[in-house]
């Protein structure tokens, strides 16, 4: 992965403690990545293409980062972030991307144009009050995650009309839902 691609998630992830500064599990992390690039994906029609330019596998607990915990891990190099990790139950880990002590606040962000800064806030601003398994339950009723094989590869042109969202909201995707508010 490109250290641009690297800063991209840096700064994703810094704007997202900004605005949500409490229990970023790895789990909350994928989907808001997963919701955030939905959204940047459907912004025009002219210009398909997401803002970290992941790729996106089905795992059971729905959309995830392909090697997500190696970014994840990397995010403390390109920003003031810190990882950390509980003891969970049976034998894995709770990870948890926090604040730094020097986390302070960024007067500009690099590598995100302001209208992906938009996306990020108002993707934020409707699924903060939503924990990491209702995340995860809300994104296994999105096309993108029931029409892609357990761990394949997410073509996000499934995410242009997805018929959950259009049964439940009259909207056809997360960018006419989330940004028409």
């Amino acid at each position: 992965m490109a250290t641009e691609q690297f800063n991209v998630f840096g700064e994703i992830t810094h704007r997202i403690l900004c605005l949500d500064p409490d229990n970023l599990s790895k789990t909350k992390w994928n989907k808001y990545i997963f919701f955030i690039d939905c959204v940047r994906f459907n912004s025009t029609a002219r210009e398909k293409r997401t803002l970290t330019g992941a790729t996106f596998i089905k795992m059971p607990y729905g959309p995830v980062v392909e090697n997500f915990e190696s970014i994840i891990d990397t995010l403390p190099t390109f920003m003031p972030l810190k990882i950390v990790r509980y003891a969970g139950y049976s034998t894995s880990n709770m990870t948890f991307i926090e604040k730094a002590n020097d986390f302070g606040r960024v007067d500009s962000y690099k590598h995100l144009k302001e209208r992906d800064l938009s996306i990020i806030d108002k993707v934020i601003a409707v699924f903060k009050k939503y924990n990491a398994k209702q995340l995860s339950d809300f994104s296994h009723e999105l096309d993108a995650w029931k029409k892609t094989f357990m761990f394949n590869e997410i073509d996000f042109t499934t995410t242009e009309q997805d018929s959950y969202l259009l049964n439940l909201t009259k909207k056809p995707n997360l960018y006419e839902l989330i940004m028409a508010k």
